[in-house]
Order: C-alpha cells, then sequence, then structure tokens
C-alpha cells in the first residue's frame, strides 16, 4: 500500500521546528492507501480513455454513475470511503463490481469513512503548537424509501451535529446555560429551526457485535450526523458517527466476535447488550470484509490516539 503512513496523527514541519498534532494530509493518505486496496486497483493501470468511451463504458445507468477512479479513466473523484453496495443500487449507479455484497442486507449501499470535528484545538500539554482534531468514524447509509422506520420528526432534512461541520461558528464561545441550548430539553431556537431536529431518537442507532441471532457486545453508539429524505431517488440518506477505539476492548477481543452489524433500536428499548436481533427496528447485517477493515482501521485510530495523549501530556500527568 504505496500510500500508507501509519501516522495518521502526526505531520512534521521541520521549518517551524514544531509538531502539529493530526496532520490532515497523512491521514487522509492513509484512508485513501486503505480503500484504494479495496478496489484493487487505480486508474492509471490500464491504457487511458477518451471522454466518450469512459461514457460508454461507465456512464450508462438508469439514475446514475459513480465518479471515482476506474480503469482508464484519467479524470475521477477521489474515493476516500469503504463501499459495500447491493446488486440493485449498483445497477442503478454504474458502481464497480467490487461493491457488490449479497450479505448486505437491511441497506442499499453503506459507505464508511473517519469524519473530522468542526475545528481543531490547540494548547494541549500546555504547548500552544500542539493541536488535536477529534477524528470520529462514520458510516453513510442508503435505504429505500418505503422502508417504514421509526422517527420521531416528520423533517426532511436534518443536520443536528453542527460540531462536525467547519463554521465560523466554532469560535463563538456560549455563556448561556447548558439547558438553553439543548434541543431535547425544549429550547425553541433549536427545536423550531429547519434542519435542527432529530428525525430518529439520539442514541437509537449502534454497532455491535452478534453471535448467532444475539447481541454479545455493543461496540459503539452512533449520533444522527445527518439525514436527507431522498438524497437520491427512491433512497433516503442517513449519516452516522461514533468514538474511535470501540474495538479495542479486551474482553469483546476474547468473545472472538467476527459479525458486526448497526442496529436502530425502538424508541421504548433501552440497551443493545444481550437482546435478539428480531427486538430491534431495523438491522442492518454487513459482510465481514468490510467489518474486517473498519475494525483494522478503528484499532489504528485508537492507538494512534493513545500515542498522541502520551506525546502530549506533561510527563508528570502521564506517571
Amino acid at each position: 500500500m504505496a500510500n500508507a503512513t501509519f501516522s495518521i496523527y502526526s505531520d512534521f514541519s521541520e521549518a517551524a521546528g514544531t509538531r502539529k498534532i493530526i496532520g490532515w494530509s497523512t491521514w487522509k493518505a492513509w484512508s485513501l492507501g486503505l480503500l484504494l486496496s479495496v478496489i484493487g486497483y487505480a486508474s492509471i493501470a490500464a491504457a487511458p480513455m477518451t471522454e466518450g468511451e469512459v461514457k460508454a463504458k461507465y456512464q450508462q445507468c438508469s439514475d446514475g454513475y459513480y465518479s471515482g477512479p476506474r480503469p482508464g479513466k484519467t479524470h475521477y473523484t477521489k474515493d476516500e470511503y469503504l463501499w459495500v453496495v447491493s446488486a440493485e443500487f449498483a445497477s442503478r449507479y454504474c458502481m464497480p463490481p467490487e461493491f457488490i455484497d449479497k450479505n448486505l442486507k437491511g441497506a442499499e449501499a453503506v459507505a464508511f469513512h473517519f469524519l473530522q470535528e468542526g475545528a481543531e484545538q490547540c494548547g494541549f500539554g500546555g504547548d500552544k503548537e500542539n493541536c488535536s482534531r477529534r477524528i470520529a468514524p462514520g458510516f453513510e447509509i442508503y435505504y429505500k424509501k418505503v422502508l417504514k422506520l421509526p422517527v420521531i420528526s416528520e423533517t426532511k432534512y436534518s443536520a443536528p451535529a453542527m460540531y462536525m461541520f467547519p463554521l465560523s461558528r466554532h469560535l463563538l464561545g456560549n455563556n448561556l446555560p447548558y439547558e438553553q441550548i439543548r434541543s431535547d430539553m425544549g429550547h425553541p431556537w433549536r427545536n423550531e429551526r429547519p434542519g435542527s431536529q432529530n428525525k430518529f431518537k439520539p442514541s437509537s442507532f449502534g454497532l455491535v457485535g452478534v453471535k448467532g441471532d444475539r447481541v454479545v457486545w455493543p461496540v459503539m453508539p452512533l449520533r444522527e450526523f445527518m439525514y436527507i429524505e431522498e438524497l437520491l431517488p427512491d433512497y433516503n440518506f442517513v449519516s452516522l458517527e461514533g468514538n474511535i477505539g470501540g474495538f479495542t476492548n479486551p474482553r469483546m477481543e476474547k468473545l472472538g466476535v467476527k459479525k458486526f452489524v448497526l442496529v436502530l433500536r425502538k424508541p421504548d428499548l433501552p440497551g443493545s447488550d444481550g437482546r435478539l436481533l428480531s427486538e430491534f427496528a431495523h438491522v442492518i447485517e454487513l459482510p465481514e470484509w468490510f467489518t474486517d477493515k473498519v475494525r483494522t482501521a478503528d484499532k489504528l485510530n485508537a492507538a494512534e490516539w493513545q500515542h498522541l495523549i502520551q506525546r502530549t501530556l506533561p510527563a508528570e500527568k502521564t506517571k
């Protein structure tokens, strides 16, 4: 993997003589290398095609086409996602056949990547040059509009996780009491704005490890990052984000869990651990090769985060 650096969180500036924490370009190079290994080829591997040849071969599907790298394409959109899609979705959008897996159930497409929180924070360990930006595992899900899931609002568009967007708003602090700005505590300014309402009950999504038909380990809760009704014709879209390190618990390792699924709990169902899959409002089954790559990437991020803490905090705080 030529693009891999395995130094996701750090970048050196020789001119400044300082160390910047979480270099985006370094992490981006590693993630792109990982995902290109999934695709299994690079565009430069085949003889260049003309625009007409590209259109004839890759852009003749009914609803659209995949603009990422394909053999022979000179111009393409960089793909930093790990994809798994249904055969139907692939046929409508000319997705690479390598993305198709019949073991994907409960959704038409799932794209995994890492999200960066909207603002970078500096001054860790008392050093103003030590800067960090939270990285979160993200799942983007396309599912058929006819699928009826339990929702808590009729909104057609939701982007409640504003802290994940790169906005100047992050430079403006808030002196209001916490209970006045939380949307789930009745603050009208938050609840009445279009796009501010959650589509689904908060914290009702999760990634869990299962054996047979029962949850044996809750890997991570997932928060609603964005919802768009019919982002594509006939397909609703929901983006979820969680926290890194969910796969690193040694107790889960001892359980030998191999299968991981995305779940949506019923509104009145507390917790996931030990529950039958039939108890959930919806389950998205993921192929093992897909979750193996998610698991590897999460562990690597978590390990680098621990190294970051050890490098950044003063020695007396790490003893």
